[in-house]
């Protein structure tokens, strides 16, 4: 089954969100993800550089938005990172 790809229009409509929520100064999900990485995407996503990441954009930009919704009210989100987890 072949995936479907986010229009255009989509796209178009989420750049101003996609730069106020992921770039913004101090994002919610940096304390899971690797903000760096995020960045990188986001900046090739808007220069046209790089644009098969746009379904995951989405999905980041979602998780910051509800993490900036809801992270007051269930206290701070604690992770550890999987590289942090593995015992050798």
């Amino acid at each position: 089954m072949k995936s479907a790809k986010l229009p255009v229009a989509c796209l178009l409509f989420m750049s101003p969100l996609i730069g106020e929520y992921l770039l913004g100064p101090d994002p919610h999900y940096a304390e899971l993800l690797d903000r760096t990485a995020v960045e990188s995407l986001v900046r090739k996503q808007a220069d046209g550089t790089d644009t098969r990441h746009a379904q995951l954009l989405l999905a980041i930009l979602m998780l910051e938005v509800w993490l900036s919704t809801f992270r007051d009210r269930v206290g701070a989100v604690r992770a550890t990172p999987a590289r942090e987890r593995i015992v050798a």
